[in-house]
């Protein structure tokens, strides 16, 4: 049920603070968590989850009531735990029906009120049971909830990153991809040296075939008749290129 369309729905801050609340452990039902958060941006809908967890034996009947009726939907706003079991409610935040000047500022408060129940018929109209109940205030439980629209803290000093869908297949394609670069930056960088390598032996030969030109000019031979030697050193140099470039 929405707590917005149920006149009983709404306590006025004064009347709550006149209520004697009562302890948590004597409590009949574990209320968790015991302050509601809404962080911003508020110009949205903002969903929260209280759980109520029943401790006893018996049925425990609830009825939640709020403070600000205009700002929050609450379903279910009445209901029955069982023994031993847990329910919980949705508590929707919607300031574009009624916006406070500062969000910060308010003091918005849910009241969780509770009667302990050892024969109730599950059947059983929760509105006449409050009506009832209410009537004569007695056995009812209560305990405030407080409401906060604080953002939520980072935990890291990194800051948090965009989430998006990633299944397995895009994640074994994302490492395929890195190792696809890696291998071609250790491609680039052996290039790189050969072409130095080769570099350096075409500037060897070219000191060799000075000091080959150099030889013949002393010894007077025809640069077109080179003796065995100069032909071994200009094949290994050949070789050498050949290696490098291969």
């Amino acid at each position: 049920m929405d707590s917005n369309n149920d006149n009983n729905s709404q306590i006025s801050p004064e009347m709550l603070e006149s209520r004697n609340m009562t302890k948590n452990d004597a409590m009949p039902v574990t209320v968790s968590p015991e302050v509601l958060n809404f962080p911003p941006p508020l110009n949205r809908v903002i969903l929260n989850t209280l759980q109520l967890t029943n401790k006893t034996d018996e049925y425990v009947a609830f009825k939640i009531k709020t403070t600000a009726p205009k700002r929050y939907i609450v379903r279910p706003n009445v209901g029955l735990i069982a023994p031993k079991k847990s329910h919980e409610i949705q508590v929707s935040l919607h300031f574009s029906r009624d916006p406070p000047a500062q969000a910060k500022a308010t003091k918005d408060r849910f009241l969780v009120q509770t009667i302990t129940k050892s024969n109730i018929d599950p059947n059983t109209d929760m509105k006449e049971l409050w009506k009832s109940a209410e009537g004569t205030d007695k056995d009812i439980k209560r305990i405030k909830i407080k409401c906060t629209f604080q953002q939520q803290q980072n935990t890291s000093n990194i800051p948090p990153r965009p989430t998006s869908p990633v299944n397995v297949g895009d994640k074994d394609i994302l490492q395929i991809k890195q190792q696809y670069i890696s291998k071609l930056e250790d491609m680039a960088s052996q290039n790189a040296q050969a072409q130095e390598n080769i570099k350096n032996l075409k500037n060897q030969v070219v000191d060799l075939k000075k000091k080959i030109k150099k030889l013949e000019a002393q010894k007077k031979v025809p640069n077109s008749s080179p003796n065995l030697v100069i032909l071994i050193i200009i094949a290994l140099v050949s070789l050498l290129i050949g290696y490098y470039i291969g």
